[in-house]
C-alpha cells in the first residue's frame, strides 16, 4: 500500500499553522506569568509581534527552500530516467533497424539462391527433359507403323509422364523465382500468376496495373509477388470465392498492392485469435514489416475480403 504524502504547499500551511498556534499559546502564557506593568506588557507584545513575524519568515523560508530542493531533486531524477529511457529506446530502434537490414540481406541472399537454383533447373534438368522427349519421338518415328499396340501405349504413357514431369519442373521454377518477374517486372508476374491460378483452380483472377518504371528493387518486387500469391492461396482455401482482383500501382514514394475477392469474408477479430487462420496473414505481415510498409485487412462475413499493402519504393 502506498504511504500517504502531503503536497508541499499543504505541509507548509500546516507547519505555519502549528507554529502560530504554539507561539500564541506559550508566548501569552509567558507574558502573563511575568506580572509586569501594562506599559511593559504593551512593549513586550510589540516585540513579540516583530519576533513572530521574523520567526515566521525564517520558518517559511526554510520550508520553501526544502520543498524547492525536493522538487528540484525529483525533476533531476525524472530527467535522468527520461534520458535513460530515451537512450534505451534509441538503442532498441537502432537494433531493430540493424535487424531489419540483416533480414533484408538474408532475403536478398535467399532470392539469389532461389534464382540460381531456378536457372540450374532450366539449364540442366529442363534441357535434359527436352532432349529425352526428342529422343522418344525419334525412336517412335524410327519404329514406324510396325510398332505393336502395347509398345505404342508404352510410348504414349512415357510421353505423358515426361510432359507431367516437365510441367512440375516449371511449377517448381515458378515457385522458386518466376522468370517473368526477373525479365518483365511485377505487373507481368502477377498476370502470369493469375493465369496459372485460373488454369489450375478455375478461380477468375483479374490483374490491373501497368509496368512500374524505374524497376522496383528485386527484394521489394519478389516480396509483393509472394504476398499476392499467399493472399490468393488464402482465397482459394478459405474464401469460397468465384472471382478475385489484384491491383498494383506506384507513386513516387510508395507501391500499393490490393487483393480483393467476392468470397464469404470473415471477422478479423475472430481470426486474430485463431493461430491456424492467422498463419498466412502473419507471413504476409512479416514481409510487409521487413519493407517498412503497412497492411490493412477489410472484411466482414458475407462481404468478401480486401487486403491493402503499402510499401515505400526505396528501402
Amino acid at each position: 500500500m502506498n504511504s500517504f504524502r502531503l503536497r508541499p504547499e499543504a505541509g507548509i500551511a500546516l507547519a505555519y499553522l502549528a507554529f502560530g498556534a504554539l507561539w500564541i499559546l506559550f508566548s501569552d502564557q509567558i507574558v502573563a506569568s511575568l506580572a509586569l506593568s501594562t506599559a511593559t506588557i504593551m512593549q513586550l507584545q510589540t516585540y513579540k509581534g516583530w519576533l513572530f513575524v521574523s520567526a515566521s519568515a525564517l520558518l517559511i523560508f526554510g520550508l520553501l527552500r526544502h520543498a524547492f530542493s525536493q522538487e528540484r531533486l525529483a525533476q533531476e531524477r525524472l530527467l535522468s530516467k527520461q534520458a535513460q529511457l530515451a537512450g534505451e529506446i534509441a538503442e532498441r530502434l537502432h537494433a531493430e533497424e540493424l535487424l531489419r537490414r540483416v533480414s533484408l540481406r538474408l532475403a536478398e541472399a535467399q532470392e539469389s539462391e532461389r534464382l540460381a537454383l531456378s536457372k540450374e533447373l532450366h539449364d540442366q534438368v529442363g534441357q535434359s527433359l527436352t532432349a529425352l522427349g526428342i529422343n522418344l519421338n525419334l525412336i517412335q518415328a524410327e519404329i514406324g507403323p510396325s510398332i505393336s499396340p502395347s509398345l505404342r501405349a508404352h510410348f504414349s504413357s512415357a510421353s505423358e509422364l515426361l510432359q507431367e514431369i516437365t510441367d512440375k519442373i516449371r511449377d517448381i521454377m515458378g515457385e522458386l523465382h518466376p522468370p517473368v518477374l526477373q525479365n518483365y517486372g511485377l505487373a507481368a508476374a502477377l498476370r502470369w500468376l493469375a493465369e496459372r491460378i485460373q488454369r489450375q483452380t478455375g478461380l477468375q483472377v483479374e490483374v490491373q496495373g501497368e509496368i512500374i518504371e524505374p524497376r522496383l528493387p528485386m527484394v521489394t518486387a519478389i516480396s509483393l509477388f509472394r504476398i499476392a500469391r499467399e493472399a490468393l492461396n488464402n482465397v482459394i482455401k478459405h474464401a469460397q470465392a468465384s472471382r478475385a482482383w489484384v491491383r498494383v500501382e506506384a507513386t513516387p514514394e510508395q507501391v500499393i498492392l490490393c487483393i480483393q475477392d467476392d468470397g464469404q469474408g470473415f471477422d478479423p477479430a475472430i481470426t486474430q485469435n485463431n493461430q491456424n487462420s492467422q498463419w498466412g496473414l502473419a507471413t504476409m505481415r512479416e514481409r510487409v514489416e521487413l519493407l517498412h510498409g503497412s497492411m490493412k485487412i477489410e472484411s466482414a462475413p458475407g462481404e468478401g475480403t480486401t487486403i491493402i499493402v503499402r510499401v515505400p519504393r526505396a528501402l
